[in-house]
């Protein structure tokens, strides 16, 4: 059995527990959502340590700041200046430690390859890390959604059925590493809220095949990586 199911299995069987225990209003002055939702938080962070995941890490402290903020004495910070700071550490933290070793072991992220005849790719990734390399030789969408999780995708093995190809993006509270071609462009027509988009690398000025960002980001971060 994972260790993470038996935590989630916990936090479940807790949370009946504590709602018989409302019952005999037994959390005042706290709320029962605010002490479920605290719970929660903390198997997310708990979990987030086991697997160096740094957004599940820093974007579950910043919402126990919000709930407990008047308790803490940081009101200048919430809501969203503290998620803010929260994006912003994550996305330092993964691009500086993505390697890290624990213990003489290194923390791989889960990989995931495609086949090469795959035309629409699927990606769902929650609180974990993620590494995707992409072999279809005849890629039209790849679909990515993502919620406090650190993604990254290869495209330096695929091809694009026809000029273009569309990446549609649901990416909440996270980091998204994407490695191109550099005989491609990329096109962000993403909706954004809090986010930033950073190019690395040299690409080419005659690019052969194009890849557009559609869909929503919100506090997160993206790296588009010529290679």
């Amino acid at each position: 059995m994972k260790k993470s199911n038996i935590m989630w299995g916990l936090f479940f069987i807790l949370c009946a527990v504590l709602i018989v225990l409302n019952a005999f209003d037994l959390f005042s002055p706290l709320s029962l959502w605010t002490v479920l939702l605290t719970i929660f938080l903390v198997v997310i962070l708990i979990n987030s340590l086991i697997k160096i995941n740094f957004f599940g890490i820093f974007m579950s402290i910043a919402v126990l700041g919000i709930l407990y903020d008047d308790i803490l004495h940081i009101e200048k910070l919430t809501p969203f200046p503290i998620l803010i700071i929260g994006v912003f550490l994550s996305i330092g933290f993964e691009m500086l430690f993505s390697g890290i070793k624990i213990k003489n072991k290194i923390v791989i992220p889960t990989e995931i390859n495609e086949n090469e005849n795959d035309e629409n790719i699927y990606l769902d990734v929650k609180f974990n890390g993620c590494t995707k390399y992409i072999y279809s030789k005849n890629l039209k969408t790849i679909t990515c959604r993502s919620k406090f999780s650190g993604v990254k995708v290869f495209f330096e093995n695929a091809d694009i059925m026809g000029n273009s190809a569309d990446m549609i993006l649901d990416f909440w509270f996270g980091g998204l590493e994407i490695y191109v071609p550099k005989n491609w462009n990329v096109v962000d027509n993403t909706d954004t809220l809090c986010c930033g988009l950073h190019e690395s690398g040299v690409k080419e000025q005659n690019f052969t095949k194009t890849l557009i960002l559609n869909g929503k980001t919100r506090f997160s971060g993206i790296e588009i990586k010529y290679i």
